[in-house]
C-alpha cells in the first residue's frame, strides 16, 4: 500500500529495478567511476601483513624496517590510505637515548617521511609505544601500487632502538608486528 499526503490509499504495486545482491558482485568490479558521489569515508579495502621479524639499529640515517612494509593497489581515484603500523618498540639504558620511526611511501621512492614518531629513553630499559598511524592523501590513480614502509634512525645516544622484540618474546613465533592499510573513499 502507498499512502499519499492527502491520506488516500492505493493498492499499487511498487517494483524495484536494478537491485543486485552482494553475492552477484565480482571481485574488483567496483571501480572509482562507480562510487556514489557523497560516499566519502567508506572503506574500500583492507590489506594486512604480519611478521615475526625483529629489527634494531644505531644508525643516524634512516634504515628500512622490512618487517613493517606492505603494498596496496588502489581501487579508487584520489582515495586516502589509513596506515596503521603496530610494532613494540624499546630502547636500552643510556642518558638521552632518542630515535625516530617514520612512515614513507614508494610514491616518491621512500625519499620523504609522511609521518614521524619520536621515541626517548633515559636511564633504563623503556618499553615505548606500539602503534603508528597516519592518514595519507596520495593523489594517485586507481590501479596504482603503493608500498608503505617504516624507517628507523637514532637521533642521539649510543644504544639501539629495538622494534618487534619486546624483551626477546619473539622467540615464541607469534607475529609481533603488523602493517594494515585501509583504503577509504575521498
Amino acid at each position: 500500500r502507498i499512502r499519499y499526503c492527502n491520506s488516500e490509499e492505493s493498492n499499487m504495486t511498487l517494483t524495484v529495478l536494478n537491485k543486485i545482491g552482494t553475492a552477484s558482485i565480482l571481485d574488483n568490479a567496483i571501480t572509482s567511476g562507480k562510487i556514489v558521489v557523497g560516499a566519502a569515508g567508506k572503506v574500500l579495502q583492507v590489506v594486512q601483513g604480519t611478521s615475526t621479524g625483529t629489527f634494531n639499529t644505531t644508525s643516524s640515517t634512516p634504515v628500512a624496517v622490512a618487517s613493517l612494509s606492505q603494498v596496496i593497489t588502489t581501487i579508487a581515484v584520489n582515495s586516502k590510505i589509513l596506515i596503521t603500523m603496530n610494532a613494540p618498540a624499546n630502547m636500552n639504558h643510556g642518558a638521552d637515548n632518542r630515535a625516530v620511526v617514520s612512515i614513507r611511501s614508494s610514491i616518491d621512492s621512500f625519499a620523504a617521511s609522511l609521518f614521524e614518531q619520536i621515541y626517548a629513553s633515559s636511564g633504563a630499559w623503556d618499553q615505548l609505544g606500539n602503534v603508528i598511524q597516519f592518514l595519507h592523501t596520495h593523489g594517485q590513480a586507481a590501479g596504482t601500487n603503493i608500498t608503505y614502509t617504516a624507517y628507523a634512525r637514532k637521533t642521539s645516544g649510543g644504544q639501539p632502538i629495538y622494534l618487534s622484540d619486546p624483551w626477546g618474546s619473539t622467540t615464541s613465533g607469534i607475529a609481533m608486528n603488523s602493517t594494515t592499510l585501509t583504503e577509504v573513499s575521498a
